[in-house]
């Protein structure tokens, strides 16, 4: 658990040595990948886009440009947030604190990101 918790907060501290695209998507850029295939082939935006750059916006604690960049992205870093504290201290204590480990719970979370972020997409898309 604490492993993974590491791994998590892993993630986050990657986007912090990222410089967020100022245009809100793109960031991701920076770690050598490349540009959108949407964005390439139709000229359009695909839902995930922005997220690197939310979360390059979270840590540094900018939230309304975290929201604005990529709403799903913005509540995905609070969830990775979230589950690496609760992994990490459930790691330490030797078991599930303060609460179980309910799978539905944790689906039910990941299934608000979704929609949040395909929500957002159609609104771009509009």
């Amino acid at each position: 658990m604490v492993i993974a918790a590491i791994g998590l907060l892993g993630l986050l501290g990657v986007t912090r040595l990222l410089t967020p695209n100022e245009s809100g998507v793109g960031t991701h850029r920076a770690l050598g990948l490349p540009p959108c295939g949407s964005i390439v082939m139709w000229g359009i935006p695909c839902p995930s886009c922005g997220m690197t750059t939310s979360w390059s916006w979270f840590v540094r604690g900018n939230f309304g440009r975290s929201w604005a960049a990529n709403p799903g992205g913005f509540l995905l870093a609070i969830f990775v947030l979230m589950m690496s504290a609760w992994l990490g201290i459930s790691g330490l204590f030797n078991r599930w604190w303060p609460v179980r480990c309910e799978p539905f719970l944790v689906l039910s979370l990941g299934a608000i990101v979704l929609v949040v972020t395909l929500a957002q997409w159609i609104g771009r898309l509009l």
